[in-house]
């Protein structure tokens, strides 16, 4: 398996991208404590956290997620209300881990992440990269051979660890498609979207 770590962009993707960027710079002052945050983000958490364990086949939509994180009973299988309680805080991990000025990545972030959406649930392998006998089938989908994960993952790390000029935006849909393509993990490997 081959890795995709670049990606050729047309005008149109050019004009977006640098659109992108531009929002970006113009509103980096948006802050934990700033009011756009504090409205938005619970919203977009919920569709995140929903969607996300959705592909996994968690039920709970938005509204539900909304509940379950504000402390609410939910009548909900245990399971589905512990998958969503795990991904907000492995996306809490990740955003925070994310904010420091000397966050990089590295294999431990990646486990720690995946230890976070997975814990205490069934499939729960304590962030562990899967290893012999661990194949994965998905649908139509093969993972490659538990012996290259490892190999697979350096690579992806190192990739991750160098500064280029791809924008931060690129960089987050290809880390996903990556992960999603190797599929490390034998569960919980969707966190990384």
């Amino acid at each position: 398996m081959t890795l995709h770590l670049t990606y050729v962009p047309n005008m149109v993707v050019r004009e977006r991208l640098d659109q992108w960027e531009n929002a970006v710079r113009r509103d980096a002052q948006v802050g934990p404590g700033d009011w756009r945050m504090l409205a938005i983000w619970p919203a977009a958490r919920d569709a995140a956290v929903s969607g996300s364990t959705g592909i996994e086949g968690n039920p709970l939509d938005p509204a539900a997620v909304e509940e379950v994180l504000a402390g609410a009973a939910v009548e909900a299988d245990a399971d589905h209300i512990r998958e969503v309680e795990n991904y907000n805080r492995a996306l809490n991990l990740a955003r925070d881990a994310a904010a420091r000025p000397d966050f990089n990545w590295s294999h431990e972030v990646i486990h720690l992440i995946n230890a976070t959406v997975m814990e205490g649930l069934p499939r729960d392998t304590h962030g562990n990269y899967r290893g012999p006998g661990e194949d994965v089938f998905v649908g139509i989908f093969t993972g490659p051979a538990p012996l290259m994960v490892q190999s697979l993952m350096d690579e992806l790390v190192a990739w991750l660890r160098r500064r280029d000029r791809t924008p931060p935006l690129v960089r987050s849909a290809l880390l996903h498609l990556n992960v999603i393509a190797i599929h490390p993990f034998n569960d919980g490997n969707c966190v990384f979207r």
